[in-house]
């Protein structure tokens, strides 16, 4: 399921939330822009990472008004040192912006967290009969590393089954955009079509179809993976992008469980499932 940009729902006009799929499911996944902060150039606005030279005060105030916007204090908005690698950790286990790892799982309704990135793929995770749930931080590096594959099997653990999972891969670098030397293709062993010729020896891939595939092959259904059809370096005016100039900050996508749903979840989301697969 590819979606192309939709209406956005916004909480205090700082979140989106972007996934079809997830919508009317106990849970906020979220987006942040660019806009809504108070950072200046070249992070300006709302840079949510301390890991780069903007003001830390800047972003202090920036992720503030983003856990307002979530209800939640500061320091309950989640978020690992992220070293491209694919090491997945609890909620629970979370030292904020200490522990090292690039995936957090939530088990219990009020947890949130997030990942901050610019091209790199953010990735929530939600099971709706287990109620739990999880966010990736997956560029290249961990992709190769299986930073997905991971965080499946660390679901599993939780109580998730990989064919009731919903996924939203959020705003990243396009195809279009992202030109790579010969030793990420050959670490990132794309599939026939995943790849196209670029200037020399580079060639231009496509990410967003390397996550895809990372995620069937753990078990997903491919109805319940949804990707959004944003490049963030041809709309860097909206996201932070590397590819479009460092230094720039980073945007952040997460996810907060809610209570637990009243209803037949199984029921509503197999019945989701089957009318979003009709042609």
């Amino acid at each position: 399921m590819r979606s192309p940009r939709p209406p956005f729902l916004s909480l205090m006009n700082l979140l989106e939330q972007p996934f079809q799929l997830l919508h009317g499911l106990p849970l906020t996944a979220f987006v942040t822009s660019r806009k809504g902060g108070v950072s200046q150039r070249p992070f300006d606005t709302l840079n949510m990472a301390y890991l780069t030279a903007d003001d830390r005060g800047s972003v202090r105030t920036n992720r503030e008004r983003v856990a307002m916007a979530l209800g939640i204090a500061h320091d309950n908005l989640l978020i690992g040192h992220q070293v491209h690698g694919a090491i997945v950790n609890q909620a629970e286990a979370i030292e904020l912006g200490e522990t090292p790892g690039d995936a957090i799982v939530l088990t219990r309704a009020h947890q949130t967290a997030m990942v901050v990135v610019a091209d790199c793929l953010p990735v929530i995770f939600y099971d709706p009969v287990a109620h739990v749930g999880a966010v990736a931080h997956a560029g290249w590096r961990g992709l190769a590393a299986g930073i997905l594959t991971a965080t499946v099997q660390s679901l599993m653990a939780s109580g998730a089954i990989a064919g009731r999972l919903a996924v939203g891969i959020g705003p990243g670098i396009g195809r279009c955009c992202y030109e790579v030397g010969p030793e990420v293709i050959a670490a990132s062993k794309p599939a026939p079509g995943g790849v196209r010729a670029g200037s020399a020896d580079r060639s231009f891939l496509d990410i967003k179809a390397l996550a895809r595939r990372q995620l069937e092959t753990a078990g997903l259904a491919s109805a319940r993976i949804e990707i959004l059809d944003i490049c963030t370096r041809c709309n860097s005016d909206l996201y932070f992008s590397a590819r479009a100039g460092e230094p720039t900050g980073r945007f952040a996508a997460g996810l907060k469980l809610l209570e637990e749903p009243p209803y037949n979840v199984e029921t509503w989301v197999d019945s989701y499932v089957s009318q979003s697969s009709r042609p």
